[in-house]
């Protein structure tokens, strides 16, 4: 009966182990469900600071170009006054 006794106990022991593993488990999948999730919600934020900067260049390098031309052409109608003999 004894034996019966403790090979009862030693099943419950057992039990309430594999319970407590499975519950932290949980917890851990959980723990790295989050992780996940905040981790693809920086990304998703980093995607758009990176394409709002893409477009900000985009835009300084035409004005920079629109500058550079309005430049040039100053300067060849400065260019076309003084072969004319005007300042």
């Amino acid at each position: 009966m004894d034996t019966a006794t403790d090979q009862v106990r030693s099943v419950a022991t057992a039990s309430e182990q594999q319970s407590a593993t499975s519950e932290e488990i949980n917890r851990s999948i959980k723990e790295i469900n989050r992780s996940f999730s905040e981790n693809a919600c920086a990304m998703n934020r980093s995607s758009v600071a990176a394409n709002e900067l893409a477009s900000q260049a985009q835009g300084l390098r035409a004005l920079i170009e629109r500058r550079n031309s309005g430049g040039q052409q100053r300067q060849s109608s400065q260019d076309v006054g003084m072969a004319n003999g005007s300042h």
